[in-house]
């Protein structure tokens, strides 16, 4: 994932961007910042850390998989289905927005479900130890989630040794999607600084 965002990078003609990212996708800015440092400027990540964590996305997992992708009608009838499976409304709507209208009117998934779920336990694997970030970078952490802990704090340190932490209060690991307009605030304000 991490050759793919420097391929498409360069595709760009960009050279060097700000990063943000969140779980899966913060572990991909995280790897992206260790192993290509100079394409990374700023770093935020929200709500994990560069360490191992036990699988526990199930539920999201089986709620997404009992979408019959192919014969929905709708996205509320796909909400429907998810909703047993993932009981927070501001989570599924974050979640459906995965899904995307073709031209010919079916549905389809933007991102790779199978491989996503195939290869979870790879995705949610330690960062690598070889890099160190030197630039700024911002963790961005939901107050009432348990991704990032004190027992983080020295994978952090080791590869993120110019980073900060920010907590965005009453929120879960979907904080972006339960408070967009802090979170967006945040972002900006550390990119802008």
């Amino acid at each position: 994932m991490t050759d793919m965002v420097a391929q498409w990078m360069a595709e760009q003609g960009l050279a060097k961007a700000h990063i943000v990212g969140h779980s899966l996708g913060g572990k991909v800015a995280m790897e992206l910042a260790l192993l290509r440092s100079s394409v990374v400027d700023k770093l935020v990540v929200m709500d994990i850390a560069p360490s191992h964590y036990p699988p526990h996305h199930n539920d999201v997992f089986k709620g997404l998989l009992a979408v019959d992708i192919d014969n929905i009608k709708s996205r509320s009838e796909a909400d429907a289905v998810m909703a047993p499976f993932v009981p927070e409304l501001a989570v599924r709507s974050f979640l459906l927005k995965n899904i995307v209208r073709e031209s010919s009117g079916q549905f389809s998934w933007r991102m790779n479900l199978q491989a996503l779920h195939k290869d979870y336990e790879n995705l949610v694997c330690e960062n690598t130890d070889k890099g160190i970030f030197p630039n700024d970078m911002l963790f961005i952490k939901g107050g009432n989630s348990d991704y990032i802990t004190e027992k983080n704090r020295d994978d952090i340190m080791s590869r993120f040794p110019k980073s900060g932490l920010k907590i965005v209060g009453n929120t879960g690991h979907w904080l972006h999607a339960e408070k967009p307009e802090i979170v967006a605030k945040l972002i900006t304000r550390f990119i802008s600084d």
